[in-house]
């Protein structure tokens, strides 16, 4: 899957991955509660509850690339998806 989202970034502008990073990290920074910002409202309305943000607390305190790794998934599974809704 890795292959093929980097062979279709090629092919596309880089405005779209810029756009899109950009807000996946900027909703996940709020989701995890570890935004320094003033978010917009939109970004308040889904926090991670008490469990969800423990959880994410201990893998991160094992491995500092946890919020990496889940932006990574988070941006691969929205190429994917942009994909089979366009067709491509």
């Amino acid at each position: 899957m890795m292959q093929l989202f980097k062979i279709r970034l090629q092919e596309f502008e880089d405005w779209f991955m810029a756009i899109t990073c950009i807000n996946l990290t900027s909703h996940l920074m709020s989701y995890f509660h570890i935004s320094r910002s003033n978010m917009p409202e939109t970004h308040e309305r889904l926090k991670a509850g008490r469990a969800a943000f423990k959880m994410f607390c201990k893998f991160n305190s094992l491995n500092k690339k946890t919020f990496f790794e889940i932006q990574s998934q988070a941006l691969i599974y929205t190429y994917h998806s942009w994909c089979v809704h366009e067709q491509i």
